[in-house]
């Protein structure tokens, strides 16, 4: 659906009930929050680093991009502002980056997966020689600002699988919902339903509930 055509199923909805009426930025906001909701549903809850199943990925993935490369510091540090300078490019946007799906690096012509691995867990593994990460199976933590690399290899480059914030509905800036086609009808019920809650219409809720 184009950004026009969720507003009219939204208000075919929310009419069937004689529901109050909402303004095109109102609208706006509780289909841009309902996306928000349903990319989130599709990922592991509490999990920063996850691989996403075929049916997840299925409704998300055009705002899962595969970046270009780039290499640690001397440290081991790659910065998540760099990370999303990276996103950005992929993406041609400046949505943030909601979660990391993948990392990899390739030395030597050859790619290895970048194990992510707990802060919890990072010192113990780094002083056992059968956990810290390797050449051929390196590891990763991050925090707020930084991801840093096991072990430190300025050499090797890095690229990542990362999934971006959708954009923001805007029927003014004919935006539409930045996921599959199949997923948008989905979506307008959710926002429908946020709308229901947002003006306490519980007949408005069970309505569009029972669709």
């Amino acid at each position: 659906m184009d950004a026009q055509a969720l507003h009219d199923y939204f208000d075919l909805l929310q009419d069937t009930q004689g529901a109050p009426f909402f303004e095109e930025d109102e609208k706006d906001s509780f289909l841009t929050q309902a996306t928000l909701a349903f990319v989130k549903e599709q990922l592991p809850p509490g999990e920063d680093h996850f691989e996403l199943n075929e049916i997840n990925f299925q409704n998300i993935y055009t705002i899962v991009y595969n970046t270009g490369t780039a290499t640690m510091s001397s440290g081991g540090l790659i910065t998540l502002a760099a990370i999303q300078a990276l996103l950005n490019t992929a993406s041609s946007s400046t949505e943030p980056l909601m979660s990391i799906l993948g990392v990899n690096w390739t030395k030597s012509s050859v790619t290895y997966p970048v194990k992510y691995t707990k802060h919890n867990n990072w010192f113990a593994y780094e002083r056992n020689i059968f956990k810290a990460g390797s050449s051929t199976v390196p590891r990763y933590k991050y925090d707020k600002t930084n991801m840093t690399f096991s072990p430190i290899d300025t050499t090797a480059t890095v690229n990542f699988t990362l999934l971006k914030q959708p954009k923001a509905v805007s029927l003014a800036g004919a935006v539409t919902i930045e996921l599959p086609a199949h997923t948008h009808k989905t979506i307008v019920e959710m926002a429908v339903n946020l709308a229901s809650i947002a003006t306490r219409d519980a007949e408005l809720l069970q309505l569009n509930n029972a669709k």
